[in-house]
């Protein structure tokens, strides 16, 4: 299956649960770039490789301002559902104890 992500894609945030489109996650964090290095380094979030599994590239939720990976957000299809081979990973590890 092709994904496509365009300007008004839905992303859904894993911290506040909110939705918003893909250009609201791009100004938002292109916004935050106040170096010429950031701003050369900035990736779109329309590129599939931010949504790799080791993916190093950062970015700012519209809604709620916190910063995630871009392998952390949630991609809506147009049907309601979600885009099950890309992003999802979760925001937080669950480590248990040595002694168990």
């Amino acid at each position: 299956m092709l994904i496509n992500i365009k300007e008004d894609s839905l992303i859904q945030c894993q911290w506040c649960g909110k939705n918003s489109e893909a250009s609201e996650w791009n100004l938002n964090t292109f916004n935050q770039c106040y170096t010429r290095e950031m701003r050369r380094a900035f990736k779109p979030v329309y590129n599939l490789k931010v949504w790799g599994r080791d993916s190093k590239n950062f970015y700012k939720c519209p809604k709620c301002g916190v910063w995630s990976r871009g392998n952390q957000l949630i991609l809506l299809k147009d049907d309601g559902g979600t885009a099950e081979n890309i992003g999802r990973n979760p925001v937080m590890k669950i480590l248990t104890n040595k002694d168990e």
